[in-house]
């Protein structure tokens, strides 16, 4: 069930939700993009997952009386775009923001992604094999390119909790990192 999803774990109780003053996200839309060689089932899979995280955030299917966490914050609905994968033939690589955000810049440019804005998350999953820098030693990371420009990147390889927190990180504080590159 939903309590699955956020069953408490190793980097659940070592990374706790983080908030650096920025705007909050009450309504808005994960954009997922499947960023190299990834099967059709596992697809199917993480996609399952964050529709269903969106529901729960959205508090669908919550008890009579009860509510998700993050309404506290503010965030009251979240929906989930159709799965795009880009680059299935990319070989595997530690990526950097700037690489992140070329990765979605350049599938902005070709439609795949839309425009920045500030009802929208645009959530990056690179393929098994790849992992990010700069972030200490992270699974996963979200940032901003401007305060209505927010994104969030967790390789394939790395637990589903971390999903979930980044994009409850991401809702209650999207506008963090917030520089260009």
């Amino acid at each position: 069930g939903i309590l699955g999803l956020l069953a408490p774990g190793p980097a659940w109780a070592t990374t706790p939700l983080q908030y650096d003053g920025g705007p909050f996200l009450q309504t808005f839309k994960i954009y997922p993009l499947y960023y190299g060689n990834w099967g059709t089932s596992e697809i199917t899979t993480q996609q399952t997952y964050v529709v269903n995280l969106a529901a729960y955030m959205s508090g669908t299917g919550a008890p009579s009386g009860e509510q998700p966490m993050m309404k506290q914050y503010g965030v009251n609905q979240v929906t989930v775009a159709a799965a795009v994968t880009a680059s299935p033939t990319a070989p595997a690589a530690v990526l950097t923001r700037s690489a992140v955000l070329n990765i979605i810049h350049a599938n902005q440019k070709i439609g795949k992604l839309p425009a920045f804005g500030p009802n929208t998350l645009i959530v990056v999953f690179p393929a098994h094999g790849f992992s990010v820098t700069g972030c200490n030693g992270c699974g996963g990371f979200h940032a901003s390119q401007s305060t209505s420009a927010f994104w969030a990147v967790v390789p394939a390889d790395q637990e589903q909790v971390v999903i979930a927190h980044e994009i409850f990180e991401s809702s209650a504080d999207p506008a963090v990192n917030n520089f260009p590159v």
